[in-house]
């Protein structure tokens, strides 16, 4: 496990080669103690194939993932959290190489896990969200794919990680969306209701609260609402 957590350290400073060079490593470890054929195994195979995908190596990548998922297949964890995990990388992958609908169907797949083990308000449910905004807008369904990225920010919100990387490309997708939306002169007027009736065209859920601060801020700024929104999304409330 040392050798595993080392690896995932080099992964998330982005020394790829490093960090598979420490996968490998815990692998042979993982096949000399026999825990291959196991929970944490099938969950280093998917890091294994998160670390080929950011190489280059999508053929590698893929092969892992069906080897983990055939893992997880062959010890009885294909309801795991973990398998939940497992999904969301095939789905990425498959993204990757331009198969929206089927990343779609994983996604789906890995929400009903998440449901049934009631971890819709971990990270690694807010990074499905995320990845489900990702799928929406790339098969034409922008409207939804905003809805998603509010889900997932406000997921990494409350668990104190609205700097993360992940969250702020939550608020880069409403704010995408969004000025998407912002398209008629009756948009940018200066009103409350034109303003909420943007809101529920892109699926982002206000309370009256936070509509006041938006409208009081761009009134301050001498700005349009909709500039003041998109300020709110990506600064934050006090931005």
């Amino acid at each position: 496990e040392t050798l595993r957590l080392i690896a995932n350290v080099r992964y998330q400073q982005g020394e790829h080669s490093a960090a598979l060079a420490g996968y490998e490593s815990a692998a042979a470890t993982f096949r000399a103690l026999g825990m291959w054929e196991s929970l944490a195994g099938a969950d280093l195979q998917r890091e294994i194939a998160a670390v080929l995908m950011k190489l280059g190596d999508c053929a590698g990548a893929r092969a892992k993932l069906d080897e983990a998922w055939a893992t997880h297949s062959r010890i009885g964890t294909t309801s795991s959290f973990e398998a939940a995990a497992l999904l969301r990388h095939s789905a990425r992958m498959d993204l990757f190489l331009g198969d929206g609908v089927a990343a779609a169907l994983k996604i789906r797949e890995a929400r009903g896990l998440h449901d049934v083990l009631g971890t819709k308000r971990s990270s690694e449910f807010a990074s499905l969200c995320l990845l489900d905004g990702e799928v929406a807008k790339e098969t034409g369904h922008s409207e939804e794919a905003a809805g998603y990225f509010e889900e997932a920010h406000a997921i990494f919100e409350s668990l104190d990680m609205s700097g993360s990387r992940c969250a702020m490309k939550a608020r880069k997708g409403i704010k995408d969306e969004a000025m998407r939306s912002f398209k008629s002169i009756e948009d940018r007027m200066f009103d409350r209701s034109a303003l909420l009736r943007i809101m529920q065209r892109i699926g982002v859920d206000l309370t009256s609260e936070q509509l006041d601060s938006i409208l009081a801020r761009a009134s301050g700024q001498g700005a349009r609402p909709h500039e003041a929104f998109l300020t709110w999304v990506y600064e934050g409330p006090s931005g």
